[in-house]
């Protein structure tokens, strides 16, 4: 059984987690020691589990496409917080895009599943055809919700340029309302920009924070570690319409049983 602590959206980031307006671009940043995997499961809690103003929950579907993670690991990670994504799939409010899993695999090693769209090529015409196939399948007469968590990796395969990503994200974006983007902001992808990959990684991550509505930053303690602090969460962008709540900096802890606390500093 999930505790209860595990099973709720840290109250802090609830007016953040909510359904974004239609059409708009929230992008969620991390560094190397601070994964963005917690706060996707919460947003996906969130969207499918939590009563929305907007929408309701059964109007609500997600489209979670990860080129880092498989459809198992979402699976697990929901579960602890009282999440069926099995079930949710079965009834067309949620569908798992696996980017990792068959990508480059060998035809003879590539898994299947029933439950997951499993990606079986990195150019961009497979990409956009297996994301494609997801959002039709969720998309009637729902809000579908996209989460692409690491498309930035998918660039750093090769299989697909900077302003390629850039296109081919904005045509998903046309088809849903309202898109969630998870990439790497570390200094070495972002600033450098020695290399091709840099440049690409930085361009297009760039260009996506300048675009989104909304950013969540998630980093280490600029102090060092810290026993009972895991990072930082930043969120810029919040307040763009009357009642909306602003910008805000918090304090996170992700515990071993994969709960979270989030709260203010000094308390």
């Amino acid at each position: 059984m999930a505790s209860a602590a595990s099973t709720k959206v840290p109250p802090l980031l609830e007016p953040y987690l909510r359904l974004p307006p239609e059409a708009s671009l929230v992008v969620l940043t991390s560094v190397l020691g601070a994964s963005a995997n917690w706060l996707v499961l919460r947003w996906v809690y969130s969207l499918l589990k939590n009563g929305q103003k907007d929408g309701g929950t059964e109007d609500t579907a997600v489209v979670l496409c990860s080129f880092l993670r498989d459809g198992a690991f979402w699976r697990e990670g929901a579960s602890k917080m009282g999440l069926d994504l099995d079930a949710l799939n079965r009834s067309k409010r949620y569908v798992c895009v696996d980017g990792l899993t068959g990508l480059y695999a060998p035809s003879d090693e590539r898994t299947s599943s029933s439950k997951d769209h499993v990606l079986r090529g990195g150019k961009i015409d497979d990409v956009k055809r297996g994301v494609d196939k997801a959002i039709a399948e969720v998309s009637k007469e729902k809000k579908v919700v996209l989460l692409m968590d690491g498309m930035d990796a998918w660039l750093a395969m090769g299989g697909v340029g900077s302003l390629g990503a850039v296109n081919v994200l904005n045509s998903w974006r046309e088809r849903v309302h309202a898109t969630i983007a998870i990439v790497a902001a570390d200094d070495a992808l972002v600033h450098t920009q020695h290399t091709t990959l840099e440049r690409d990684h930085a361009a297009f991550t760039l260009g996506l924070a300048h675009e989104a509505r909304m950013v969540m930053a998630l980093r280490l303690l600029d102090t060092g570690t810290a026993r009972d602090v895991s990072g930082v969460v930043r969120v810029t962008g919040g307040g763009k319409a009357d009642g909306e709540v602003g910008d805000g900096e918090y304090l996170y802890f992700v515990g071993g049983d994969g709960a979270v606390r989030v709260f203010e500093r000094g308390t």
